[in-house]
C-alpha cells in the first residue's frame, strides 16, 4: 500500500470513529469518575523522576522540572484538574498542529499534503538530510515529509498569508487565541533563546527554499516559526485546544467554530502518525489517540468527541516526549475509554454538539465590621471617602463608632450567545451599596448593565477612563481617592483587540457638577442650570506583555450653563473638561502585583473615585454683567499600591493614594481641596471561594483656605462567601 494511501485510509478511519463517537448511544460517566481518573493519574506519577529538561534551547533548561499538571477538557466544556495547570510553558512543537489546521482551513486540505506532504520522514523532527532526501510520491508530486517535523512546520508557517509579517503574525497568534479561548502571548525570554540558537532552523528554512516547499522570505517563515514557538500556554489551555479538535473543529469553551468539521480528522490523521517524533507509532499502538509534544514539556491528546487531554510536566524522555505526560495520559484515557479503536469500552463524556449558550449567576455574600476612630458623615460609615470626612470640628459628633453591614454583596448575571456575526455577550450585576437618595441604605444598586457583539458594546459599564485592574485587593469599599473609578452610560467601538494591543472608543452620557462658593445664597445664582450639548468622548489603549500591562486613557466633555433668570446679570458660560490618565500593573515576581496610576485633568471630578465638584466658581468683578464666571477645576492625582500573594493561604495590600484640586478663588474656604489615602491588610483564604482578612485605613481630608483638616482612622474585619452557578456553555 502506497503512502498516500495509507494517510487516506488513516484519515478516513479517524473521521469514522469521530462520527461513531459521538453518534453510538453508550454509558455517560459521571463527573466525580472523571476527576477521579485525573486525580489518581497525578497521584500516581507526581512524584516520578524520570527524564530531563531539554537544554539545546538554553531557557527550557531553567524550567522547574517538578511542574506538573493535568487538564481534561469535555467537549461539553466542562474542565477537569490535578497539579498546577496555570504555569506558562511555551508551547514549542505542538504550535505546529494549530498552525497546520490554519493552513488547512483557510486553503484546503490539499494544499498542505501537495506543498509539505503527510507522510513520516523515518528521520528526526529537525533534520536537515530529511529535506535532501526527501522523495515525492509516485504519480502525485506530494513530498514524502509532514508539518509535524520542523522543515514541514517551517513550510506551513510560510504558507499563512498577509501583507506584513506583523499581519501574519497576528493571523497565527490569533488562530491559537481561538483555540485556546483566551489572549495568549509570546513568552520573550524563551524567544530570545531560541533565536539566539536556532541556526539549525534557520539551515532547514534556506535549503526548503532552495528545494521550492517555501514560496517566500525564508528569514520571515523561520522567525514566525521561533515565534511561534514560544507562545506560553498552560495545561488548561493546552486542553482546551485539544478539545476543539475532539468537538470537531468547536471550541467547546467559547463555541466558537474555529476548524471546519469536514476538516478535522485531516489534522488528526498526521497527528497519529507524526505526533510524537520517533515514538509515534509506539504511542499509537498504546493509546490510539491523535496526539502532539513538545519540548517545553506539554502533551496533547485527542480522544474524539469526547475530550481533549493535555498535561505539562518538563522532563522528556530520549524522543523528546514528556515521560510524566505519556504516562498520566494513557492512565486516563484507560480508564475513561478514550481510545478510538476500542468502541467495546466506549463511553460518552459529552454531547455530540457542544453547547452554544452559557448562562451564570454568580456574587458573593460579604460582611463588614469594625470601628470607626475618628468622625465621618453617617450614611458612609462602613467606608473611608476622605470627601465625607468632616470639613471643620466635630461636624458629625463625637469620635469613635461600632460598624457592621453588608452592603458590598454582590448579584450578577450574565451569559454568552453564539450568532452568525460573533459571540453575544451580556452582564447584569447589583450590589446592595445605596447611594445619592438612597445613602447609607441597604439596597439594590445597579453596577453594569452590558451587552456586547463583536466589536460594539452598549450600555452601563467601566468608562475607557477607568483602568479596573489597577484597584488594589483591599476591603475597603470606597477605595483609593487618586483613581479614575467610574461606570457609565456608553456606546463602546473596539478598534483593536489583539494579544497584546487594545483599543477602545467611547461616546458617554455627560454630566458634571458645580459649586456655588461664597455666593451659594444669592438668588442670581438659582436660576443656572446645566446643559451638556455633546456626549463625553472617552478612549483608552492597553499594551499587555508578560510583565504585566501599560494603559493610557483620556476623556474629553463640553460642559454648558445657561442663567434662566431675567435680571441685570448674564451668567451663562461653557467650559471644556478634559482629562488623561496613564496606569499600570507591573508583575515583578509571580507573587507580586504593582498596581499604579497617574491622572491629570481638568473639569473631570465627577470621573473620579472621590473627588469634589467638576465647576468651581471664580471672581470676575471686572465685567459687571458676568461678576462671576464657571471654571474647571484642575487636579491632579496618583496611586500606588502592591498586592503580595504570601502562599495559597495568605495575601496583602498596602499603598498610598492622593489627589489635589486646584480651587478657584470664590469656592466656600471648607471645600474640599487634598486627599490622602493609604491601607495595609492580610487576607486568609481557608478554602476556595472563601475569605477572612483585616485591614487597617487612614486618610486624611485638608481643605480649600481656612486651614482645617480632618483624619480617618479605621481598623475593618471582612468575611467573604463567594458563588457560581453556570448552565450550557
Amino acid at each position: 500500500m502506497g503512502r498516500r494511501l495509507r494517510s487516506r485510509c488513516v484519515q478516513a478511519c479517524l473521521l469514522g470513529l469521530w462520527v461513531l463517537a459521538v453518534a453510538i448511544p453508550v454509558q455517560a460517566q459521571s463527573p466525580a469518575e472523571i476527576q477521579q481518573a485525573v486525580d489518581a493519574a497525578y497521584a500516581k506519577y507526581r512524584t516520578l523522576k524520570e527524564g530531563k529538561n531539554a537544554d539545546y534551547i538554553p531557557a527550557l533548561a531553567k524550567i522547574n522540572p517538578d511542574l506538573f499538571g493535568i487538564a481534561l477538557v469535555t467537549t461539553d466544556g466542562k474542565v477537569y484538574i490535578a497539579g498546577d495547570v496555570k504555569t506558562p510553558v511555551s508551547i514549542q512543537s505542538i504550535s505546529k498542529v494549530f498552525t497546520m489546521a490554519q493552513v488547512i482551513q483557510e486553503q484546503g486540505t490539499e494544499s498542505v499534503e501537495k506543498r509539505i506532504g503527510v507522510d513520516a520522514t523515518g528521520a528526526r523532527f529537525n533534520s536537515i538530510i530529511a529535506v535532501e532526501g526527501v522523495r515525492t510520491v509516485a504519480g502525485t508530486g506530494a513530498p514524502e515529509m509532514n508539518p509535524l517535523v520542523n522543515p514541514g512546520a517551517i513550510s506551513a508557517t510560510s504558507m499563512v498569508t498577509g501583507p506584513s509579517s506583523d499581519a501574519v503574525w497576528q493571523k497565527i497568534i490569533g488562530f491559537h487565541n481561538e483555540a485556546a479561548g483566551r489572549q495568549l502571548s509570546v513568552l520573550q525570554d524563551v524567544y530570545k533563546s531560541e533565536s539566539d540558537t536556532n541556526q539549525r532552523n534557520q539551515a532547514i528554512g534556506a535549503l526548503m527554499l532552495a528545494y521550492g516547499y517555501i514560496k517566500t522570505d525564508w528569514q520571515q517563515a523561520v522567525d514566525l516559526y521561533t515565534r511561534q514557538c514560544s507562545i506560553g500556554v498552560n495545561a488548561q489551555d493546552l486542553a482546551t485546544m485539544a478539545a476543539t479538535l475532539a468537538a470537531g473543529g468547536r471550541n467547546p469553551v467559547t463555541g466558537k467554530q474555529v476548524v471546519d468539521t469536514a476538516k478535522v480528522p485531516s489534522v488528526l490523521a498526521v497527528m497519529s502518525t507524526a505526533g510524537l517524533y520517533d515514538d509515534s507509532g509506539k504511542w499509537l499502538y498504546h493509546t490510539g489517540l491523535p496526539a502532539k509534544s513538545g519540548v517545553g514539556g506539554g502533551i496533547i491528546a485527542v480522544s474524539p468527541g469526547k475530550f481533549g487531554i493535555a498535561v505539562v510536566s518538563p522532563p522528556l524522555d530520549d524522543a523528546g516526549n514528556s515521560v510524566r505526560a505519556q504516562r498520566a495520559i494513557a492512565d486516563i484515557s484507560n480508564a475513561l475509554g478514550g481510545n478510538p479503536y476500542a468502541p467495546a469500552k466506549q463511553t460518552v463524556l459529552v454531547s455530540a454538539e457542544p453547547a452554544k449558550t452559557s448562562f451564570e449567576i454568580y456574587g458573593f455574600a460579604m460582611l463588614d465590621v469594625g470601628q470607626n476612630f475618628t468622625q465621618i458623615d453617617p450614611d458612609w460609615f462602613d467606608t473611608l471617602r476622605l470627601t465625607r470626612l468632616p470639613s471643620f470640628e466635630d461636624q458629625f459628633g463625637e469620635d469613635n463608632s461600632t460598624f457592621m453591614g453588608v452592603r458590598q454583596s454582590r448579584l450578577g448575571f450574565r451569559s454568552s450567545t453564539q450568532t452568525g456575526i460573533g459571540e453575544l455577550k451580556t452582564i447584569f450585576e447589583f450590589e446592595l451599596f445605596g447611594t445619592g437618595v438612597d445613602s447609607g441604605q441597604t439596597t439594590f444598586r445597579l453596577r453594569h448593565a452590558w451587552g456586547e457583539l463583536g466589536k460594539l458594546g452598549a450600555g452601563q459599564y467601566w468608562s475607557p477612563f477607568t483602568d479596573p485592574d489597577v484597584f488594589p485587593n483591599s476591603l475597603e469599599y470606597w477605595g483609593p481617592t487618586g483613581l479614575p473609578w467610574f461606570r457609565n452610560v456608553q456606546l463602546r467601538y473596539t478598534a483593536i483587540s489583539t494579544d497584546k494591543s487594545n483599543l477602545i472608543l467611547a461616546l458617554e452620557r455627560p454630566g458634571a457638577s458645580g459649586d456655588q462658593g461664597v455666593y451659594a445664597d444669592r438668588i442670581e445664582l438659582q436660576g443656572i442650570r446645566a446643559r451638556f450639548p455633546l456626549p463625553d468622548f472617552a478612549a483608552a489603549y492597553k499594551y499587555t506583555g508578560d510583565w504585566g500591562h501599560v494603559r493610557t486613557a483620556g476623556i474629553l466633555r463640553r460642559i454648558n450653563w445657561d442663567d434662566t433668570l431675567d435680571d441685570a446679570f448674564d451668567l451663562s458660560g461653557d467650559a471644556t473638561g478634559w482629562g488623561w490618565n496613564v496606569s499600570s500593573v507591573l508583575k515583578p515576581s509571580e507573587n507580586d502585583a504593582l498596581r499604579m496610576q497617574f491622572t491629570v485633568g481638568e473639569g473631570v471630578q465627577n470621573e473620579m473615585n472621590d473627588s469634589p465638584i467638576d465647576i468651581g466658581i471664580e471672581n470676575n468683578f471686572s465685567n459687571p454683567v458676568t461678576p462671576i464666571v464657571g471654571k474647571p477645576i484642575p487636579i491632579v492625582a496618583i496611586s500606588i499600591f502592591l498586592d503580595h500573594t504570601w502562599n495559597e493561604r495568605f495575601s496583602s495590600a498596602v499603598g498610598y493614594s492622593w489627589q489635589d484640586n486646584d480651587n478657584t478663588d470664590a469656592q466656600a474656604a471648607d471645600s474640599f481641596k487634598t486627599g490622602h489615602y493609604a491601607l495595609g491588610n492580610l487576607l486568609y483564604y481557608p478554602a476556595p471561594n472563601v475569605m477572612f482578612g483585616g485591614e487597617f485605613q487612614w486618610g486624611r481630608r485638608e481643605n480649600f483656605a481656612d486651614g482645617f483638616s480632618s483624619d480617618g482612622v479605621k481598623l475593618q474585619f471582612s468575611f467573604k462567601y463567594n458563588f457560581s452557578w453556570k448552565l450550557g456553555g
